[in-house]
């Protein structure tokens, strides 16, 4: 039997791009290929000149576990000794981000069907940070530990 949600045409899969690596010969779901190359439950996209990355956070950094897609946050970059070069200091490493996503700690949407039965927590946030910064931000997920803050203007 072909299992619910089988691409029974090749021309629903033209165009869209696998979440896994795919076999030859293997059946596709229409959940295992999305439209773009990451599909955010929150339906997001990030804004021109920025790309997405994903902030390694739990509930106390993510402004108590309440962040969600749309907002708008400072993100602060704590430097974590042994990790961090000697003397860096606390810094804002990117200003009114956009949050794009928020995912549990084994990457799944915050709540979906999946992670509400398992009761995870935040593991990330996915913000859009300048295409300038992300090799900073990129650095910093290394050596820091990153505190979420609401952006001033934000509720």
């Amino acid at each position: 039997a072909v299992p619910e949600g089988a691409l029974d045409d090749v021309a629903r899969a033209v165009g869209r791009i696998p979440r896994a690596p795919l076999g030859r010969g293997q059946l596709v779901l229409a959940s295992t290929v999305a439209e773009r190359p990451a599909a955010f439950a929150s339906g997001l996209v990030p804004p021109s000149g920025t790309r997405a990355i994903a902030i390694p956070a739990g509930p106390v950094q993510a402004l108590g576990g309440t962040v969600s897609p749309g907002a708008r946050i400072d993100l602060v970059a704590v430097p974590v000794a042994g990790r961090a070069p000697a003397g860096r200091a606390v810094e804002v490493v990117a200003s009114g981000a956009l949050v794009l996503d928020v995912r549990s700690e084994s990457g799944a949407a915050l709540g979906s069907a999946r992670t509400a039965a398992s009761r995870e927590r935040i593991g990330s946030v996915v913000v859009a940070i300048p295409v300038a910064d992300e090799l900073r931000v990129a650095e910093r997920i290394a050596t820091s530990t990153f505190i979420l803050v609401l952006a001033a203007g934000e509720r």
